[in-house]
């Protein structure tokens, strides 16, 4: 039987890698944008920016999204983020290995970490 085998590696290996392809961005919020539909999140990292999943940079900067309408954790992240580029504190996003459906230049976020000082 080396189908069970081959099988279990595959269970194991796929999962994984759809989270090494994810970009994430660490460094401070320069721009935060909503857009014209209310929804639509726009963020602007300015620091590290690594494993991009999106193939085309935004024009105007921008480089992370989510949506305040299916996002479970959207306003929070939104706050986060809101606080961050008031504060001039250094974020953490992660992103999701995935564009936005709402533009593809902007990966979508999976979480905000606000970095404290060390």
């Amino acid at each position: 039987m080396k189908i069970t085998p081959i099988l279990l590696t595959l269970c194991l290996i796929l999962p994984v890698s759809m989270f090494v392809k994810a970009g994430s961005g660490a460094g401070t919020v320069n721009q935060l944008l909503v857009g014209r539909n209310g929804h639509e999140v726009y963020v602007e990292i300015v620091g590290e920016i690594s494993n991009f999943s999106c193939s085309e940079s935004h024009p105007s900067g921008f480089n992370f999204g989510f949506s305040l309408s299916d996002h479970n954790a959207a306003k929070e992240m939104l706050a986060v983020l809101t606080a961050a580029q008031l504060s001039g504190k250094q974020v953490l996003i992660q992103g999701e290995g995935v564009c936005t459906s709402y533009d593809p230049r902007l990966e979508s976020a999976s979480y905000v970490i606000l970095q404290t000082d060390s």
